[in-house]
């Protein structure tokens, strides 16, 4: 069934077999095939949090529409192992991928990007992307990232 949403999240339709609005969070209740969700993060959305936190099912992640403005702990603590990339306009990374320890590719940072803190913190990251001069905060973003770069 789809439902419009109108508040602090956006304005966006989503599908309650695959979404559900709890805490003042969209969280994907959908299931995983092969890694990938089913569905896609609706247009309209302004925040991900939290979005797939704690997932250990998910191995590559949605393309992010650009209309998201925070990315804040959107995959802490999951299994994720490839990010498609930030759009420019996400303003907050903070937590992004804390402790992904699956997550080899660090996407690059956009430009537009305020708060970085922690965005790697203890991932398994293998490169380290470049902080754009943009970036107010990035403390601790590469804190336990073992990398050559």
């Amino acid at each position: 069934m789809k439902f419009y949403y109108r508040g602090k999240l956006g304005r966006f339709w989503y599908d309650t077999k695959y979404w559900k609005i709890s805490k003042g969070k969209l969280r994907y209740i959908g299931p995983i095939v092969d890694g990938k969700i089913v569905d896609k993060i609706p247009e309209g959305v302004t925040s991900c949090e939290c979005m797939f936190l704690m997932n250990e099912q998910i191995k590559i992640g949605p393309e992010i529409p650009a209309s998201v403005k925070s990315c804040v702990r959107m995959y802490a603590l999951s299994s994720i192992e490839e990010c498609p990339g930030i759009p420019e306009g996400v303003e907050s990374c903070l937590d992004m991928f804390y402790g992904a320890v699956n997550l080899k590719k660090a996407p690059e940072i956009p430009s537009t990007a305020k708060n970085c803190e922690a965005m790697f913190y203890l991932s398994g990251i293998k490169n380290k992307p470049t902080i754009p001069s943009t970036v107010l905060n990035s403390q601790d973003i590469f804190y336990g990232v073992k990398c050559n770069a």
